[in-house]
């Protein structure tokens, strides 16, 4: 009789698991492999244009890698069902947490997501509150334009230079905060004059054009009207996005969607309103209309871009200031999102226009295209302010495939107009970070470092610090930056290197917003808050 023991063999081996095992660690490995790609790049600045498409693979690969490896587990893993069930009972309780805890998903410049949950202040909800508290506006805005007031987009002269104030050395007393409170949404400037300062904000369905007291933040009129620029892509937000322009005691915006409006300064009395997109043809952008509008001797001109299935060559378009009457339009290139700024090249009075085809400049008083430099971009995507240096040139910058550039204007004998680069590197790529000229070096944001250039030849001296997706203003010797994650930097521009002052925390939340100096009053808000500090 044979030994029952001895006739039971060995256990059977499940050799599939380790075979079915590679399956989920292939699928993790693809976005490791394209993170670890991304961060060389940004690190060592290879193939910079890169950088976008790479970090939406790396998302895309990462989502398709969760749903691969829960695929996995419950279909070909061999697990046992309790474990099954129990990983089911798991991964529903996370979902079902998840989808009751988070509010909201914001992203950077970088498509780094930040999460908010349900128990952290609403921002909507607290605009909602102090709109109620606040009560109904005060009326008596004084738009006199004092000597140190900043009434246009980046400035008094648009080139991110506020009137001059010696501003102290360090924050050992720090800013003082003036006033502070919630605002509706947008990525909108503010403008400052006399007694009030204006913004445009997101109020529900409304844009809403709102002259605060630049004291005490004390609302002096609203005006508001149907329009909302609804953002298709998970960053860059809904609302308007431009900056408010005072002059002769009128208040010119531009909304997101296209409408122009006139207001009446001093009462908030709205004189003339027109969507610059149905007058002129022309096409929304993707990420909407960010341009401010300028005003020049009585026109105020706007950038309407065209309609790239039906161009009507209205692409620039000047309106009456007083009437709204509609003076001249002219220009067959597609928009951008920087703003059209006053220049003399040359000896001829003109308006210079980044816009989604390049560098052109135009006749204020007609219209008529003077020159073009070509500077095509990702998506069209030409969005920081070109600096005027002097000597007929202009700086240019825009994304990282096409970095920077120095441009001269040059008119011949017979009234012909020529451009040519004087030099063109990848020093600096501003994107939407707006650069500042000082002393022959341009100082500007790329992929959160501060860069310093020279104009004369495009050579980095340095590339230091970590601002992320900010703005910045000039006073003297002094950059004030804002920082995308909602601080306040002091820093001595200084071409041997980064010359950090000081630094203090303002918001929470994600801050695009241009900010604006005025004397020592610094204004600053995002798509949530304003606040203005008082600085030493």
């Amino acid at each position: 009789m044979s030994d029952p023991v001895s006739s039971v063999g060995p256990p059977a081996v499940r050799r599939g698991f380790p075979r079915r095992g590679k399956v989920p660690i292939l699928a993790l490995v693809i976005p490791a492999l394209l993170k670890l790609t991304l961060l060389v790049i940004h690190k060592w600045e290879w193939i910079p244009e890169a950088i976008f498409p790479l970090t939406m693979l790396f998302q895309l690969t990462l989502l398709l890698a969760i749903v691969v490896c829960v695929t996995w587990f419950f279909g070909f893993s061999g697990a046992v069902s309790w474990a099954k069930v129990s990983v089911l009972v798991l991964v529903v309780g996370l979902g079902v947490a998840a989808y009751m805890a988070v509010h909201s998903i914001e992203f950077d410049g970088q498509m780094n997501p930040k999460v908010y949950f349900v128990w952290d202040p609403d921002p909507e909800q607290q605009l909602v509150d102090h709109l109620q508290s606040a009560g109904a506006g005060i009326g008596g805005a004084d738009l006199q334009i004092g000597p140190t007031d900043s009434p246009v987009y980046r400035g008094p002269t648009g080139d991110g230079v506020a009137a001059w104030v010696a501003l102290a050395d360090t924050w050992d007393t720090p800013p003082q905060t003036l006033w502070r409170h919630p605002v509706g949404g947008g990525h909108a400037g503010v403008a400052v004059a006399g007694n009030s300062a204006i913004t445009i904000e997101q109020r529900g369905e409304q844009e809403a054009i709102v002259c605060y007291d630049r004291a005490t933040g004390v609302e002096r009129w609203v005006v508001a009207y149907t329009a909302r620029f609804r953002q298709a892509e998970p960053v860059g937000g809904d609302g308007p996005r431009s900056t408010p322009t005072i002059a002769a005691g009128q208040v010119f915006t531009l909304g997101a969607t296209g409408e122009l409006l006139c207001i009446d300064g001093a009462t908030g009395t709205r004189r003339w309103q027109i969507n610059i997109l149905q007058d002129n043809g022309a096409k929304n952008l993707e990420w909407g209309l960010s341009t401010s509008p300028l005003v020049i001797e009585g026109k105020v001109i706007v950038n309407c871009g065209v309609d790239p299935a039906n161009n009507t060559n209205q692409a620039l378009a000047a309106y009456d200031c007083a009437t709204g009457k509609k003076l001249w339009a002219h220009g067959s290139h597609p928009a951008g999102y920087a703003s059209p700024r006053r220049a003399t090249l040359e000896g001829v009075e003109q308006v210079v226009v980044f816009d989604g085809g390049g560098l052109g400049g135009y006749d204020p008083s007609t219209g008529a295209e003077l020159w073009r430099h070509p500077w095509r971009s990702d998506m069209g995507m030409n969005s920081a302010q070109p600096l005027l240096l002097g000597g007929n040139r202009v700086f240019v910058s825009s994304e990282k495939s096409n970095g920077c550039a120095v441009v001269e204007v040059q008119r011949a004998a017979d009234g012909r107009w020529t451009t040519r680069e004087v030099w063109k590197s990848r020093a600096l790529a501003t994107r939407f970070c707006n650069p500042v000229l000082y002393q022959e070096h341009v100082y500007g944001l790329t992929d959160g470092c501060l860069i310093c250039v020279d104009v004369s030849n495009g050579r980095r001296l340095w590339r230091e610090g970590d601002f992320g997706n900010g703005q910045m203003v000039r006073s003297g010797d002094k950059l004030v930056l804002t920082t995308e994650s909602g601080e306040i930097a002091l820093v001595a521009p200084n071409p041997m290197g980064l010359d950090e002052l000081a630094r203090m925390k303002l918001f929470s939340h994600r801050t695009w917003n241009v900010p604006t100096l005025a004397g020592k009053q610094f204004f600053v808000r995002n798509h949530h808050e304003m606040a203005v500090l008082e600085l030493p």
